[in-house]
């Protein structure tokens, strides 16, 4: 297993007229979680879907 190291992490706005995409993802215990989100550069959210 790869140890975890710690970052600072945050939204960082995209160029005009640009969209950005977050996924993220986990599993645990044989169960999966998917997360995605779409935002432009104002962080409106275009839109989003979270599935378990």
């Amino acid at each position: 297993m790869l140890p975890i190291q710690p970052t600072d992490r945050k939204w960082i706005k995209p160029s005009r007229g640009v969209v950005k995409i977050n996924v993220d993802a986990a599993i645990e215990e044989g169960k999966m979680g998917l997360g995605v989100i779409v935002r432009d550069e104002d962080g409106f959210v275009f839109g989003r879907v979270w599935l378990r």
